[in-house]
Formats: structure tokens, C-alpha cells, sequence
């Protein structure tokens, strides 16, 4: 196994799966040199996602948050208690997210973190990692966040970058956001052409991801932040279905996340 790679504490995103946990909300990782930890939209139920896969919240060193709605942020001051060690209680980790989010962490909480990036899609920033790890913030278009408060992410180190699409639909220049990435990991609400105005499907996912395939970088698609319209009691799990999807009319590995499902980078 490599020492970089993505782990995921679950596969689910929108209120069905927050509320009923029926695809967990806990987000996901990307780990540097085998100890560097980069939580990604910490959701509901993250600390038991944590627990039940052997991670200790004081590994976590940084804390990435496309936006504000509960489905991404609700565990981030969970996060940030458990982050904190040493005998003054505090942590040598990071946070990176939308000023409209920061603004509902509570004071006390953003006390105990050693930086804050307040950014947004077109800003950058550097995690004092191992190495050199850079984040850029992507374009999202979420209506329902407000304009402007919502992002995807580029996270660059050593010869990677792995983009990470947050709520978004399709706009016009996402296949060209994400050329120089060689994972994307794509929140798919929708199977096939069930879009929204705030989220993509997977009908409008192909031919973005023909467009970065062509850019010659791409090596794989991870789909997660799956709606209830993928697997909920009454719908049959179709995360393979909606991946081998993509994968066919691309060809370009297509994988669906779940808890503990783990990508060397």
C-alpha cells in the first residue's frame, strides 16, 4: 500500500442520509506520507466513522470544508475537540473553508486552531504538512449555499493533485477546473439524468469527464455524497451501476465510495 491515499468515512450527502445515516455523512480523508491527515467535510456522525476504522482524531492536521450546509460541517467542531492535545489542550491543526462557514464554528472552538483560511473558489493556501501541500479552491456552483459560498478543492503534493468537486453542477468550464487532476473525486447526487439545480448526475458527469480525459492526466473518478435517489430503503444500492456507467462511456476508472473504501494515490 502506498503512503499517500484517500479513505472514506462513508459515501452519503443530502438530508435523508444525515439524518437517517443510511449512507454515512462522515466525509473523507486524504492522507500525506502515511500520517498527515486532511479531513474533507466532516458530516454527521463522523466521530463514530472514526472510531469504528481505527482513526484517532488527534492524527487530523487539517480540515478542508466545501460550505456550510450541515451534510458537510456538522462533526467540525467535533473534529476540532478531538484534535486538541498536550497540556494546554489545543492543536497544531488547521482549518480551510467559506467565511460564512467559519462564522458558525463557535469562537471558542476556532480558538483552539493554530490557522484559519478563510477562502473562496479562486483563493489558495499552503498546510504545513510534511511536505508542500497546496489547496486551491474551485469553482461550486450550489445555489442553495448562496452565491458565491460553496467550493471544490485541488489539493496538490509531491507529483499528485487530487480535485474534489464539493456540491456542484456541471458549469461550462468544469472539465478544464479539473484538467491537471489525476483523481477527481465527484459528489453524485443524481443517477443518471437526475440533476438539480444545486447538484450534478451522472448523465452530465460523462462528458466532463471525456473532456478531462483528454487532457491526459486522469487516472480514476471516485463518486460519493450519494443521494437517497442511489441507495436508500426503498431504491436498491446503484453506486456500481452509476460507476460502471461512467466508466464505460469514458474509460476512465470509475469507483464508488463507502465506509472504509481506500484509494493509494
Amino acid at each position: 500500500m502506498g503512503e499517500d491515499y484517500l479513505i472514506f468515512l462513508g459515501n452519503g450527502g443530502g438530508r435523508f442520509s444525515a439524518v437517517t445515516q443510511y449512507n454515512p455523512t462522515g466525509g473523507f480523508q486524504l492522507v500525506v506520507d502515511n500520517s498527515y491527515r486532511i479531513h474533507v467535510d466532516p458530516g454527521p456522525s463522523t466521530a463514530t466513522y472514526l472510531k469504528q476504522l481505527g482513526i484517532d482524531p488527534e492524527s487530523i492536521r487539517a480540515i478542508l470544508i466545501t460550505h456550510h450546509h450541515f451534510d458537510h460541517f456538522h462533526d467540525a467542531v467535533v473534529l476540532i475537540e478531538g484534535m486538541r492535545t498536550g497540556p494546554d489542550k489545543t492543536t497544531n491543526g488547521v482549518l480551510a473553508t467559506t467565511p460564512k462557514a467559519i462564522s458558525r464554528i463557535p469562537e471558542y472552538h476556532q480558538h483552539f486552531l493554530k490557522q484559519i483560511f478563510p477562502i473562496l473558489a479562486g483563493d489558495t493556501c499552503a498546510l504545513p504538512g510534511p511536505v508542500k501541500i497546496q489547496v486551491d479552491a474551485t469553482r461550486a456552483d450550489h445555489v442553495s449555499a448562496g452565491e458565491g459560498q460553496a467550493m471544490g478543492f485541488i489539493v496538490s503534493a509531491k507529483n499528485w493533485k487530487i480535485g474534489i468537486t464539493g456540491d456542484t453542477i456541471i458549469y461550462p468550464e468544469f472539465a478544464e477546473t479539473y484538467a491537471s487532476v489525476d483523481v477527481l473525486v465527484a459528489y453524485l447526487r443524481g443517477p443518471d439524468n437526475a440533476a438539480s439545480q444545486s447538484h450534478m448526475c451522472t448523465d452530465d458527469l460523462i462528458p466532463a469527464v471525456r473532456q478531462m480525459a483528454d487532457y491526459g492526466h486522469l487516472r480514476a473518478v471516485i463518486l460519493t455524497h450519494f443521494g437517497r435517489r442511489i441507495a436508500s430503503p426503498k431504491v436498491p444500492d446503484r453506486s456500481l451501476e452509476q460507476a460502471a456507467k461512467i466508466e464505460a462511456a469514458t474509460g476512465v476508472e470509475t469507483l464508488p465510495a463507502s465506509l472504509g473504501f481506500r484509494y493509494d494515490v
